[in-house]
């Protein structure tokens, strides 16, 4: 039996142009920290509140929040790979220049 291929499915954003990128990379940022502001508050609720549900309620939110902003900062981190891979490719390398004083020869 042969081994089942190895291909991936192309990323949603794969053919999106440079600016759409932007807009979508700027839109994940806002929502992480917003999931972020919401996270500390839940948290900051669950050690205050005095009743074992709203504790309950309160760390759990928080716990979620992280999750789901430390989700959207991986998928920024793979926008911004593909905003890179978007621009002009790089220069080459420059010759690296001996430093004065070392003779390579010797």
């Amino acid at each position: 039996m042969d081994a089942p291929s190895r291909r991936y499915l192309p990323h949603p954003y794969a053919k999106a142009s440079p600016s759409e990128l932007k807009t979508i990379r700027r839109r994940v940022d806002i929502y992480a920290v917003m999931l972020t502001t919401a996270a500390v508050a839940f948290g900051i609720a669950g050690f205050q509140l005095s009743s074992m549900p709203g504790r309950l309620i309160g760390m759990s939110g928080m716990i979620a929040c992280v999750f789901f902003a430390t989700y959207l900062v991986d998928t920024a981190h793979g926008i911004s790979n593909l905003l890179r891979s978007h621009k002009k490719p790089a220069r080459a390398p420059e010759h690296a220049i001996d430093s004065p004083g070392i003779d390579l020869a010797a």
